[in-house]
């Protein structure tokens, strides 16, 4: 009889899981081999930070030459908001990659490090923007703030990439 209610109890719950909806995010995060490896997460990783650098880039480039005052605020947030889910993918990537792993290296913690620094700064600059503050940071400090946060971007990409790699090559003893 318990065998029985056990089974019908099964049946509901794959009923329930069949009847969510599962969203796809391929477009946005692909992995070259269809799978989570060292290699497909490197990739992955380091297109991300290209992405969001050349965002930073342009927002840079903006506030360089004094336009950034030109466009609207909204715009702006959105811009840095984009930046933001950027990073918050790289930390998903990271966190899958971790559970991953049986060990965890001392690089994880280096990246986690700057990834935080990365969102301090751009979440300074959307506050900055959001209060328009009297004493908000001239473009020059922008500027810096924004090489700063893709100089971490930079260090993120190398030592995830040397992390995969050390992944993948067993080392010898």
């Amino acid at each position: 009889m318990s065998n029985s209610k056990s089974n019908r109890q099964k049946r509901r719950n794959k009923s329930k899981v069949s009847n969510q909806v599962l969203i796809n995010f391929d477009h946005r995060l692909c992995l070259s081999s269809g799978r989570f490896d060292p290699n497909s997460a490197a990739e992955l990783v380091i297109f991300i930070i290209k992405r969001t650098n050349s965002i930073m880039d342009l927002y840079k480039n903006h506030a360089g030459i004094g336009d950034i005052k030109r466009l609207d605020k909204e715009i702006l947030s959105h811009v840095l908001f984009s930046v933001m889910m950027e990073l918050g993918d790289i930390s998903a990537l990271m966190e899958a990659f971790e559970r991953s792993e049986k060990t965890k290296p001392y690089a994880f913690n280096t990246i986690d490090q700057h990834l935080a620094s990365s969102k301090k700064i751009i979440n300074k600059i959307i506050m900055d923007l959001a209060e328009d503050v009297a004493n908000q940071d001239g473009n020059e400090n922008i500027c810096g703030s924004i090489d700063t946060a893709k100089t971490d971007l930079i260090n993120i990409g190398i030592l995830f990439r040397e992390l995969c790699d050390a992944i993948k090559k067993p080392s010898i003893n």
